[in-house]
Order: structure tokens, then sequence, then C-alpha cells
């Protein structure tokens, strides 16, 4: 709802919001999930102009801009601070993030982006079209059941700190017979055993499962080589035969990228089902 209302107000009205009263103020910090101040000298020149080419950027959130340091203070900026200061609340756990880059629109658009989804959102039919639709197309996907999700949600917010705008963090209630049974059959995932996989989520939509101890140095290093494509993806694949040396090689999902995909040969590839052998 307050993502159609920002856009709704940027196509009728002005990118930027002056809030020049504290009541104004307080209405949206109780009211906006998500919200970006900026405490400003002047509510025009060159910093209000930047700080609505950054507002064009981003449809679905609300920018406003102060010089009241009784409305900075609501924003929890300090009123004697610097300006100009930009800060971006949420209606989350990490509720408040202080924008610490130069006064460009690009950078205010980058950092918003980067921080106005949570640290993690769980999937619901709701929530659904947000992950799936972000610009953000990799995910790191927690699958566990409500009673465990204690024991493992803190680790990877804690781990979606240092993978902001890169990154996209799901959890996945598996006892949620509406959505947490069909998207794990999707992933191949059986049993209510806790679950931790990397999803490109793009056309090729590969998937990496995690194998390990589930700990916060653990799953950031799982993050950072998913990052850097240093992971080998799963498929559903017969085993890998021991010899290989034939004229004709007996090729397997495992094996599909080493002998098929190799760029420095040519292949002829007979596809057939297991009935047909």
């Amino acid at each position: 709802r307050d993502a159609i209302v920002a856009w709704i107000g940027k196509k009728l009205g002005p990118a930027v919001q002056n809030l020049t009263t504290a009541d104004e103020a307080e209405k949206i910090v109780t009211g906006d999930d998500v919200a970006v101040l900026a405490y400003l000298d002047h509510l025009s020149g060159a910093h209000s102009d930047e700080l609505a080419a950054a507002s064009r950027l981003e449809d679905t959130i609300s920018f406003y801009q102060t010089t009241s340091p009784d409305v900075a203070k609501l924003f929890h900026i300090d009123p004697e601070a610097k300006r100009p200061s930009v800060v971006l609340l949420k209606k989350e756990e990490e509720k408040l993030t202080v924008f610490d880059g130069e006064f460009r629109a690009s950078a205010i658009a980058e950092f918003v982006s980067a921080n106005k989804i949570p640290l993690i959102t769980t999937l619901t039919q709701e929530t659904a079209p947000a992950i799936f639709d972000n610009p953000i197309k990799k995910q790191i996907l927690l699958f566990a059941v409500a009673k465990e999700s204690s024991k493992f949600l803190p680790i990877i917010k804690e781990t979606a700190k240092s993978f902001k705008g890169k990154l996209l963090f799901v959890f996945v209630e598996r006892d949620n017979e509406e959505v947490g049974e069909p998207v794990a059959n999707y992933f191949g995932i059986t049993g209510n055993e806790t679950t931790v996989l990397a999803y490109t989520g793009n056309e090729d939509a590969k998937k990496f499962f995690f194998s390990g101890e589930i700990s916060l140095d653990t799953i950031k290093e799982f993050a950072q080589d998913f990052l850097e494509d240093k992971l080998t993806p799963s498929y559903k694949s017969d085993p890998v035969p021991e010899s290989n040396d034939e004229d004709v090689k007996v090729v397997v999902g495992k094996s599909l990228d080493q002998i098929v995909l190799d760029e420095s040969k040519d292949v002829l590839l007979e596809v057939c089902s297991v009935l047909a052998r």
C-alpha cells in the first residue's frame, strides 16, 4: 500500500515533500513502512535538487526534507549534525540507516535501493512479487520449520548486513502449507531439516546447497563464494561414472558442463529417457 501511495504521489505531486513541524513528522514516522529524510540548510537549492533527482529514481519510496531540528530529532538525526544529512527509516529490526556517501542523486538512490528492503524477507503470497521482481536476482534462502527458525534467523540477518544491495535473503517457513511446501518441493527439499541454499533466480535458475554447520562465519563465507561465482551448482543427477573412457561418453547432470559445454570441443549429444536405454 505504501509503495502505491508513494508512486501516485510522485506522479501527481512533488518528488520530495517538505516537513516543517513535529506533528507532520510524527505521522510519517508512525505511518510509513519506509521513509527517507534529508536534513538540509534550505528547502531549495542544489542539495534539494539532488534529493529530488534521487527520489525520481525510487518510485515506491517517499522522500522528505526538512530544516527543522525538531523534525530531524524525530528521525533520529542529531539536531546539531552537519547538513546535509540523510537517513532511511524502516519498520523492522534495523530501523535506522544513515547515509554516509557523497550528496549526489545517484549515490543517494543507490543507498536507498540497498537499504529499503528488510534484511530478510519471509516468503508469503503477498511478498512473493517483491522478492521475485526485485532487481537483485541472487538469493540466499533459509528453509526451516517455525519452531527451529529462531535459532537460525539471527545468523541470516547478521549475514545480510554485509551483503546489502548484492544478495536478497529470504526465509521460507516449511510448515506454511500455502507457501513453504510448494517452494520446498520446487527446490527438491524433503523432510523438515533446516536447509540453506543459494539461488541465481534468473533464467538459468541454478541452485547451490550449503553443507556444514550453520554459523555466522560459515554462512558469510557461503554467501561471499556465491557472490563471486565460486560455488558448484546442484543438479538432479545420476552418479558420474567411475570410468568413462569409451568413444561414446555417458553424460549425467553433474558432468554436463564439463563434457558438453566445453567450448574447446565439438559435441554431439543424444538425450534419451531411462526407458529408452
